[in-house]
């Protein structure tokens, strides 16, 4: 797991976008949630299939979100 966030914060740092200037802002968010607590507050209650008998737990990536020390980006 801790390669994996490796790996995704030196593609977010090496990353470009095609077209507009990237905006200014302080750091990346690495946004994820564990499953297990995901299904015991919300996801049970949506019959969501991720919660289901065997399918395993673990994290799910929500994004790597650009952020700034006080607020956030628009």
């Amino acid at each position: 797991m801790i390669r994996l966030i490796m790996a995704l914060m030196l593609i977010a740092g090496a990353a470009r976008a095609e077209g507009e200037r990237a905006g200014a802002f302080d750091y990346y968010v690495l946004a994820l949630s564990w499953t297990p607590t995901w299904c015991a507050i919300e996801g049970d209650g949506r019959g969501s299939p991720q919660c289901d008998p065997g399918q395993g737990f673990g994290f799910t990536l929500h994004g790597l979100w650009p952020q700034y020390e006080e607020g956030w980006p628009s």
